[in-house]
């Protein structure tokens, strides 16, 4: 290169490393959207200095490349919170992030929003949307390049186990012999699941979002620029442009479970009949927000179901005691979350574990407590709490009291403050009273942060005693017990009539979780376990 030649941004050699790929190898056009995609989001992982980037379309904030060329992200407003706990919000996030200021003025033209609605916003410079139906087939065809196969338009009508742990597949077309079956129903995920035995607290549930005619302000942006994706979570809704439009979605108030009874087999995602009813409060609040909504007019309204689970995460992994079965349900965000829970399923078969903790989202997490009524009430739940933000210290009330213990009634009346634990109530910490016996949902210290002092300070100084039926208890006993355990724990083993806590290691060296241990005598040691279900994972592990 010449001293006075310009040497290439990293933007510019990736710009010519995909296009170079999409040459080489002929890519066909879906793929090279997603690496020229990509471009994009390397952008935003490097050191960029936000403030001098913002461009204010109408009120929005958009970050642009060195290409002039709009990183659409995402912006999360917020109406009713101090930055200091949005900054808070922010630090938790795992994507890099900024707090903005709602600005009051706009460039030329009109504001899409009234920023005297809002007092600030998170930006995510990695938000953005694509062709769901596009990227799917992207995916299939490279899929299809390394030797995979799939069939379109064929109808599993069951699936059968054989005697060495395989599994038939059976469809209207022939059947598929398979090692592993995944269950990826989607809309279907309970009656797949049923054709093998288990029944998955998953329930769909109907959605409704509306898109606009043109709206004068967008089209006024002109070609090439594009307005970044919006949540207002007080307002409990989501907003893109659509075209020379605009999406809003929102999530009602009062969920509508749909096909409670399970999904028609003959079902082609047709859409439903659009409930206005249920939506009005909600555009309501969008057309506040959004005045250039009010204006446009409504070309499409949409009301289509989509499938949650119990607690709003997905349901993966392998299913306890049942061989070579893996399901992939529940996947509410479904496009969005696709990528990531196939990655971390591809990685559980073939390496053994997913190489991030998905513990959170493991089927193990629930048991037989949660039948398909138990999923519609707390997918209900969840679905009408979408854009409500869950503290790390709050409990939620539908679907409690599966099961209790015998000591359950005399708690309460001392004030104990209960959560559950794989269905089970179990006592969280003590107040004064019942009266007394609250929570106030909060991301900092909370009320029962005294109550706990004092019961730490009496345990130390006096003596405790607490309920273990919340804890699985599995006995361990033999010549080698101690050695096995020696291996799958990162601490020392007890002694003979001792107790401690204890790490317990994956194959890899990754944590599973906490365990106590207690050493009877030599060759017999119990551990007790926080999650009943808990071992059953890491026994499928070993």
């Amino acid at each position: 290169m010449k001293d006075n030649e310009k040497k290439p941004t990293f933007l510019e050699n990736v710009d010519m490393m995909v296009n170079d790929t999409i040459t080489k190898i002929n890519i066909d056009s879906n793929i090279a959207k997603i690496l020229k995609t990509c471009r994009s989001v390397l952008q935003v992982k490097f050191p960029v200095k936000i403030k001098n980037q913002i461009e204010i379309f109408h009120g929005w904030r958009a970050v642009h490349s060195t290409h002039r060329l709009p990183v659409k992200g995402g912006l999360r407003f917020s109406t009713n919170v101090n930055q200091e706990e949005v900054e808070a919000l922010a630090s938790l996030m795992t994507f890099k992030c900024a707090v903005v200021d709602v600005p009051f003025g706009g460039a030329k033209g009109g504001l899409l929003i009234d920023p005297k609605k809002y007092l600030l916003a998170l930006w995510d410079p990695i938000d953005g949307e694509v062709d769901p139906s596009g990227v799917t087939y992207a995916f299939a065809k490279a899929a299809k390049t390394f030797g995979g196969k799939y069939y379109t338009n064929t109808l599993v009508t069951d699936t059968k186990q054989k005697n060495d742990g395989t599994w038939n597949v059976i469809t209207d077309k022939g059947n598929i012999n398979a090692e592993i079956v995944i269950n990826a129903g989607g809309l279907w995920a309970r009656e797949v699941g049923q054709m093998a035995g288990i029944h998955l607290p998953v329930q769909p549930m109907e959605h409704h979002y509306l898109i606009t005619e043109a709206i004068p302000e967008i089209e006024a942006m002109g070609e090439g620029k594009r307005l970044p994706v919006g949540t207002d979570f007080e307002g409990n809704i989501y907003f893109r442009q659509e075209g020379k439009g605009m999406l809003l979605g929102t999530y009602e108030q009062k969920s509508t479970p749909w096909k409670v009874e399970g999904t028609p087999m003959n079902f082609g995602h047709e859409l439903l009949e659009p409930k206005l009813d249920n939506i009005q409060d909600r555009l309501a609040i969008g057309f506040k927000r959004m005045p250039a909504l009010e204006k446009a007019g409504i070309k499409n309204i949409v009301n289509g179901p989509f499938t949650f689970g119990p607690d709003g995460s997905p349901l993966i992994g392998p299913v306890p005691g049942l061989k070579n079965y893996w399901v992939a349900v529940g996947v509410m965000a479904g496009f969005c979350q696709g990528g990531g829970v196939g990655k971390c399923i591809a990685e559980w078969i073939i390496d053994g574990e997913p190489s991030i903790d998905v513990w959170a989202m493991d089927v193990a997490r629930f048991g037989n407590y949660a039948s398909p009524q138990y999923g519609t009430i707390k997918s209900s739940e969840n679905y009408e709490r979408r854009f409500i933000m869950t503290f790390p210290n709050e409990t939620l009330p539908k679907g409690r009291k599966q099961k209790t213990t015998a000591l359950y009634d005399r708690f309460i009346s001392k004030g104990a403050v209960m959560g559950d634990s794989f269905g089970l109530e179990s006592v969280l910490w003590f107040a004064n009273d019942p009266k007394d016996a609250y929570e106030e949902p909060t991301i900092k210290r909370s009320r029962s942060h005294d109550y706990v002092s004092k019961e730490v300070k009496n345990v130390r100084e006096n003596v405790g005693v607490t309920e273990i039926a919340n804890f699985s208890k599995h006995e361990f006993q033999g010549p080698d017990a101690r050695k096995f355990l020696d291996y799958v724990l990162a601490g020392r083993i007890p002694k003979p009539g001792r107790i401690c806590l204890n790490p317990m290691l994956t194959p890899k060296g990754k944590l599973y979780g906490d365990l106590t241990v207690a050493c009877l005598n030599e060759n017999k040691f119990i551990k007790f376990l926080r999650h009943h279900n808990y071992f059953t994972k890491c026994k499928n592990t070993f």
